[in-house]
């Protein structure tokens, strides 16, 4: 029999419906157990693997985990009547519960990435040798490697924001 899922999916689920008109590229459900999600982002290559559990987009290539290009940390402790973000440096700020602490710190960031970094790019440039080490940058016309030449490019696919 399946696991419940968690109150944290639960809660990027709700999110996501609510926010889906947001995203350039929607993120679309490939796994699940009572750990982690797995997302891909639609019209996107494969390669980008968007994992639940911290809430990160990571780069497999050719199955090997190659490099990590966004992370959050859930790192909402509680204090009184409230939850802090145990790694800042700020300890006042205060949210009322867990979701909005997961929505402010975590959800809306991942959505500023993929809409404002990731739709920028127009390739995912590969660099290194895998068991040394690796590395993937966001290509485009105005970002190039210096002294580098990739191994692979892969191109992206995002939509224009509609006006």
């Amino acid at each position: 029999m399946p696991r419940r899922s968690s109150r944290y999916q639960r809660a990027f689920a709700r999110w996501l419906n609510v926010n889906r008109s947001r995203f350039l590229n929607l993120p679309v459900l490939r796994g699940t157990n009572s750990s982690k999600v797995q997302i891909v982002l639609e019209n996107q290559p494969a390669c980008l693997l968007v994992r639940l559990k911290n809430l990160e987009i990571s780069v497999i290539w050719q199955g090997l985990a190659w490099d990590m290009l966004f992370h959050t940390h859930n790192s909402a402790v509680r204090v009184g009547s409230g939850y802090r973000d145990r790694m800042a440096r700020d300890h006042t700020r205060l949210w009322p519960c867990l979701e909005a602490f997961w929505i402010d710190q975590m959800f809306e960031p991942f959505l500023a990435y993929v809409n404002e970094e990731l739709a920028q790019a127009s390739t995912i440039k590969l660099f290194g040798n895998y068991g040394e080490i690796t590395w993937a940058e966001l290509g485009n016309e105005r970002n190039l490697t210096v002294n580098e030449e990739p191994i692979a490019e892969i191109p992206l696919h995002f939509r224009s924001k509609q006006l």
